[in-house]
């Protein structure tokens, strides 16, 4: 078998190892923080359902922001150009859940908590606007 040195390129076999390397962290930490929610959910069971139902939302809400962030990995070593949308989409995920927390814990400040929604609603609008501004863009024809 005859190795082709035209079509090697070692700038592709860099992004596709750091592909590779990034996705499967991403994997392993979806894994621990999904393993991590199941065994803080049977430890916090003994402590009522309150309790329960805390540790289940904010665990769930940091998986939402490990998917998020996973896709927006792929999106962007794929090239298909959304890897902006999912950062956002991470960005809001990860700033709700602080303030979920903020709230169900209370040492958060009145202030610290509409910092948080205010960059939210920053980060929402430019999503918005990100989306308008691909639906309005003229499609290609091959």
């Amino acid at each position: 078998m005859k190795f082709n040195f035209r079509k090697f390129s070692p700038n592709k076999l860099v992004l596709k190892a750091t592909s590779v390397v990034l996705q499967v962290l991403l994997l392993i930490g979806l894994v621990a923080v999904i393993g991590y929610t199941i065994v803080s959910s049977v430890l916090s069971f003994s402590q009522g359902p309150l309790a329960l139902a805390f540790v289940i939302l904010e665990n769930a809400l940091l998986v939402v922001v490990f998917i998020e962030v996973y896709l927006s990995v792929v999106d962007f070593f794929e090239g298909r150009g959304r890897s902006l949308i999912y950062v956002l989409d991470a960005t809001v995920s990860f700033l709700a859940r602080e303030i979920i927390i903020d709230v169900l814990t209370g040492p958060g400040s009145f202030l610290d908590i509409l910092e948080l929604s205010g960059a939210v609603g920053i980060i929402a609008t430019s999503r918005f606007m990100l989306y308008r501004k691909r639906l309005r863009r003229p499609k290609k024809h091959h």
